[in-house]
C-alpha cells in the first residue's frame, strides 16, 4: 500500500510539474506571439505614416505641414484619428535622441498632440491593437557624412562646403572632419553625436541623403508625389564641350550632332518659354565649345550673332589726313577700326592667329561677297583694302582695345589729276571690316561689322560706333557718335535698363553649373543675357551640366526652414574671376546673406527653381547679397546661385518616423506587448516611393 501510495503521489507531482511546464511554454508562445504581432504592427505604423506623408504632401515637392496659426509650418507629423486616445510614449527615453534638435521644438509639439490609432481584427471587427507615430521632415538638414573636407574651389559640390559657421561645431570643422575620418560612416544620430567635435547632440546634420535623379524633371506639378507624376530627364548643356580638340567643326552639318545635341537643347529652351531658342542654343553650344569659330546654323554665322570670345569690332573711324603726315587735314583718308576683347577669362594671344580685314571699295560689291567666307580684300580689288594681325588682347589692360590704322600705302584718295576731291554722294566708298582666324582649314570669318547684305557706303568722315559689339552685325545697332578710340564708345553702356555689365565671362569648357546660362546673350538687345533669376529660371530644371543622369547624395534642401543649414551653404564663398594679368574677386556681404536666408524660409517651400524664382523678392535677396564693394555686372549679381545651383535639391524627401505599437486583450483595453522603433526613410517627392534606410527598435516604453 505505501508503495502504491508512493507511486501515485509520484505520478500527481509530475502531472503538476507538466501541466505547470506547459501553461508557462504556453504564456511564453503567448508572449512572444504578443511580441511578434507588436512588432509587425509598428511596421505596420511605419507604414501608415507614409500613407500620411502621402496624403499630406500631394501635389508638393516638399513637406508643407500647416499647424494653427500663428506657425507658418512645422516639420514634424503625428497620427491623429477622431476621438484618438492621447499617446505620450512617442518620444520617451532613447526615442528622443534620435530627433535633430534644430526640429525638436516641431517635433515634441507634434509628439504631444499624437493620439492612437485602433487596430481592427478583420475576423471580428474588435479592437486588436493600436498604433502611433511621429514623423520629424529631416530633409533640410546636412549630410554629415558628404558635406565638407574637400578644398573650397567654385563651390559646385557638397563637399566644398565651408562648416566652420555651424553652431553644432565645438572646435571647429577640421576637428569634426577629423573624428568623422576616424569614425567611418554615421548610421545614426546618437552614432554622429558620439563625434567628439560636436558641441551637443546635433542639430542642423542628419546622416543621410538621397536624391533618387537630380537631372529629371517633372511636367505636372497636380500629380506630384503619385507614380503617375510625368518625368523626363533633363538636357546636357556640354555636348559642345566635348569635342577631342579645338580644331574647327561645321556642328550643323553634322546629322549626329544636330540630332543628338542642338535639336534637344533647343526644344528644351522653348519649351522654357525662352524667346529665339535656336539661337540661344547656339550661344550655349559656342559656350561651351573649345574652339572660337562662331556656330549657328546661319550660313554666315560670323554675322548673325553666335557669340565667341574672339576680338569684336567696337568702331570704326574714316577721317581726313594731312599728306605725308604733315601740314593740314586734306581730302585723303584713313579708316581706324576699333577692336575690343571684353570677355574673362580666356586672352587672345599671337598663337591664336587672328587677323583684322579692312576692304575699301569704290564700287558697289555684290551682297553674295559679303555673306560668303571668301577673301573679302581680293572681292574689294583696291590698294585701299589692308589686313593687319591682332597679335594680343586681355581684358583690363591696355591691350583691352587696340586700333588699327590704315598703312600709308592704302589710305583713301580721289583725283581729278591735279586735286584731291572729297568724299561726297557722287564719290563714295564702300567699306567692310572683319576680323578672321587662321585654322588648319584654311582663314575663318569670326566677327563682321555693320551690313549682312552689303558693304556699308561711305559718302563723308565720320565715326561709327555700337552700343554692343556682339550685336555688330547689324546696322541697325551702329550710331554715328563722337569717335573715341581705344576705350569705350560714347553711346555705350553696358549696365543701362539693367544690363549684364562687363567683363563677359566666356568659358569655352564644359559649365560647372546649370546656372551658368544665365551668362548667355540673349540676342534680343544689347547687354542683355538670359536673366536666370527672373524669366530664363525654368530652364535651370530643364538643363543639366552633367554629361549624363546621375544619384547624387549630400545635396540640400532650398526649402529647408533651418536658417544655420541655408547659411553655410554660402559661408566663406568667394566670386572671382582672373586672367594672366588682372583678377577681381569679392565674398558675400554677412547681413544681406542673413536677408537672403531669412527671405528663402520666409517665402517657401518651393517646387522647382521657376517657383523659387517666381518671387521678385528672392531674386533681389540673391543679387543683393553679394559685397556691395563688387564690381556692378552679372557675373557677381548671379555669382551665389551660380556657386550652389548644383547643390541643391527639390527631390529630396527625408523622413524619421518613431512608431509605436500595442497590441491588446480581449476587453481592447488590455496591453499585452508594447514596441517603439525609429526609422529613416528616404522619399521622392515627385513619385512618392519611399524605401527604409535603417530600422532600429527602441528599448523601454
Amino acid at each position: 500500500m505505501i508503495i502504491v501510495v508512493g507511486l501515485l503521489c509520484a505520478v500527481a507531482v509530475m502531472a503538476v510539474s507538466f501541466a505547470r511546464a506547459a501553461m508557462m511554454s504556453r504564456l511564453s508562445a503567448r508572449s512572444f506571439a504578443n511580441h511578434v504581432a507588436a512588432e509587425e504592427l509598428c511596421r505596420t505604423a511605419v507604414s501608415r505614416a507614409m500613407e500620411s506623408v502621402r496624403e499630406t504632401c500631394a501635389g508638393y515637392a516638399y513637406p508643407c505641414w500647416i499647424s494653427e496659426p500663428p506657425a507658418f509650418r512645422q516639420d514634424a507629423l503625428s497620427s491623429w484619428t477622431p476621438g484618438g486616445e492621447p499617446s505620450d510614449s512617442l518620444l520617451r527615453g532613447e526615442a528622443a535622441d534620435h530627433v535633430p534638435r534644430a526640429l525638436w521644438s516641431d517635433a515634441s509639439a507634434a509628439a504631444s498632440n499624437a493620439v492612437w490609432i485602433p487596430v481592427l481584427s478583420n475576423a471580428q471587427g474588435r479592437v486588436t491593437g493600436r498604433i502611433a507615430f511621429l514623423v520629424v521632415n529631416c530633409s533640410g538638414l546636412l549630410d554629415a557624412n558628404t558635406v565638407g573636407g574637400q578644398p573650397q574651389g567654385l563651390r559646385v559640390d557638397p563637399s566644398e562646403l565651408d562648416l566652420s559657421s555651424l553652431p553644432d561645431m565645438a572646435g571647429g570643422s577640421n576637428d569634426f572632419l577629423y573624428c568623422r575620418e576616424q569614425d567611418g560612416r554615421y548610421e545614426t544620430l546618437p552614432d554622429l553625436a558620439a563625434n567628439g567635435a560636436l558641441c551637443g547632440p546635433p542639430s542642423n546634420l542628419f546622416v543621410y541623403s538621397f536624391d533618387p535623379n537630380p537631372d529629371a524633371f517633372f511636367t505636372e506639378t497636380d500629380s506630384l508625389g503619385s507614380p503617375f507624376c510625368p518625368l523626363e530627364n533633363k538636357i546636357p548643356l556640354n555636348c559642345a564641350a566635348l569635342v577631342d580638340s579645338p580644331v574647327f567643326d561645321v556642328y550643323s552639318a553634322n546629322s549626329n550632332f544636330m540630332r543628338a545635341c542642338y535639336s534637344p537643347l533647343a526644344s528644351a529652351i522653348s519649351n522654357a518659354g525662352i524667346p529665339n531658342a535656336d539661337a540661344v542654343a547656339w550661344n550655349i553650344i559656342n559656350y561651351t565649345d573649345p574652339n572660337r569659330i562662331p556656330q549657328s546654323d546661319d550660313p554666315s554665322p560670323w554675322i548673325a550673332g553666335p557669340v565667341e570670345d574672339v576680338p569684336l569690332i567696337n568702331e570704326i573711324i574714316v577721317r581726313p589726313v594731312a599728306t605725308n603726315g604733315a601740314g593740314p587735314a586734306t581730302n585723303e583718308y584713313e579708316v581706324v577700326v576699333e577692336l575690343w576683347y571684353p570677355f574673362v577669362p580666356r586672352e587672345v594671344s599671337p598663337e591664336d592667329e587672328f587677323e583684322i580685314q579692312v576692304a575699301v571699295s569704290e564700287n558697289p560689291v555684290p551682297s553674295e561677297i559679303c555673306s560668303s567666307s571668301n577673301d573679302i580684300l581680293r572681292a574689294a580689288s583696291s590698294n585701299w583694302s589692308f589686313r593687319l594681325p591682332v597679335s594680343s588682347m586681355i581684358y583690363g589692360t591696355a591691350t583691352e582695345f587696340l586700333c588699327f590704322t590704315s598703312p600709308p600705302s592704302a589710305r583713301i584718295s580721289f583725283t581729278d589729276g591735279t586735286n584731291l576731291l572729297p568724299l561726297s554722294e557722287t564719290r563714295p566708298i564702300w567699306l567692310m571690316v572683319r576680323v578672321a582666324q587662321n585654322t588648319p582649314q584654311g582663314v575663318m570669318p569670326v566677327d563682321q561689322a555693320m551690313s549682312a547684305t552689303n558693304f556699308f557706303r561711305v559718302t563723308a568722315p565720320a565715326a561709327w560706333s555700337v552700343n554692343d559689339p556682339r550685336l555688330n552685325g547689324s546696322e541697325e545697332y551702329w550710331t554715328t557718335q563722337p569717335p573715341t578710340p581705344g576705350a569705350m564708345n560714347a553711346g555705350c553702356d553696358p549696365l543701362a535698363h539693367g544690363g549684364e555689365g562687363v567683363p563677359i565671362f566666356h568659358r569655352d569648357s564644359a559649365m560647372l553649373s546649370a546656372a551658368e546660362v544665365g551668362r548667355i546673350h540673349s540676342l534680343q538687345q544689347p547687354w542683355r543675357n538670359l536673366d536666370i533669376m527672373g524669366g530664363a529660371a525654368p530652364l535651370l530644371d530643364r538643363l543639366t551640366a552633367r554629361p549624363a543622369p546621375v544619384s547624387a547624395k549630400g545635396r540640400i534642401a532650398v526649402s529647408s526652414a533651418q536658417p544655420e543649414v541655408l547659411k553655410c551653404l554660402f559661408h566663406g564663398l568667394s566670386l572671382g574671376w582672373s586672367n594672366s594679368v588682372v583678377s577681381e574677386s569679392c565674398g558675400l556681404d554677412p547681413s544681406r546673406v542673413n536677408n537672403l536666408v531669412s527671405t528663402l524660409i520666409e517665402n517657401g517651400p518651393y517646387q522647382n527653381f521657376a517657383d523659387l524664382f517666381s518671387i521678385n523678392t528672392v531674386a533681389e535677396a540673391f543679387a543683393a547679397a553679394v559685397d556691395p564693394a563688387a564690381p556692378p555686372c552679372d557675373f557677381f549679381r548671379e555669382g551665389a546661385l551660380c556657386a550652389i545651383a548644383e547643390m541643391l535639391t527639390f527631390r529630396q524627401n527625408l523622413l524619421t518616423v518613431i512608431a509605436a505599437a500595442q497590441v491588446l486583450g480581449s476587453d481592447g483595453k488590455t496591453v499585452l506587448a508594447e514596441r517603439r522603433s525609429v526609422s529613416i526613410v528616404a522619399r521622392d517627392s515627385y513619385t512618392g516611393a519611399w524605401f527604409v534606410r535603417n530600422q532600429k527598435w527602441l528599448s523601454g516604453l
